[in-house]
């Protein structure tokens, strides 16, 4: 048998074809990459803003570490209750500039401060009344109170809601429809 009659021996060895590119991509998969990209960005960008927002409730919590260090150095009740209604007076002024906080005393400054909770927060109304006895001239306070006082300061001011700033839309809202509703009555009168 020679080369002629037999055709296996003019085949040719076998070729691969080419490796498959991983580039370029498809145009998918692209968007989701740009996708992915938006995404963690925008999450970062968001995870940072909480950090910024919260920054005042982690300084408060500190400070509120400092006045309990220093009731304990000086053992001074009053000056205690005077540092903590201080703390508790800054921050409802620079967060609810709206509800004119700086007057409230007694009852009134204790219910401020349950309401500026949610409901289902756990939070002792009782020992907030204990600081409108830093106006007065001996005070005493236990330890069991002084525990729970501590507390109470410190869970008001980790679970504090703090109302939307920018609500200029509302506002100008509630302007606009008072400033329709008296000239309607102006123009019923005429």
């Amino acid at each position: 048998m020679t080369n002629s009659e037999n055709p296996l021996a003019e085949l040719k060895g076998l070729h691969l074809p080419e490796s498959v590119s991983s580039l370029p991509l498809a145009p998918g998969w692209w968007v989701l990459l740009i996708f992915i990209l938006l995404v963690s960005f925008w999450l970062i960008k968001a995870g940072l803003a909480r950090v910024r927002k919260n920054a005042y409730r982690r300084t408060a919590l500190v400070q509120l570490k400092e006045i309990y260090r220093q009731q304990k150095i000086l053992k001074n009740d009053r000056l205690l209750l005077h540092g903590i209604n201080k703390l508790l007076k800054t921050i409802a002024i620079a967060q609810y500039p709206e509800k004119q906080c700086n007057p409230l005393y007694g009852n009134d400054w204790a219910l401020f401060l349950r309401q500026a909770v949610k409901p289902s927060t756990s939070l002792d109304y009782e020992c907030f009344l204990l600081l409108a006895k830093s106006y007065e001239g001996q005070v005493s306070i236990n330890a069991q109170q002084l525990s729970a006082l501590y507390h109470a300061t410190q869970l008001w001011i980790r679970q504090h809601q703090v109302p939307l700033k920018n609500n200029h839309f509302a506002a100008e809202y509630d302007e606009l429809a008072t400033a329709t509703d008296i000239s309607t009555r102006e123009n019923k009168l005429v």
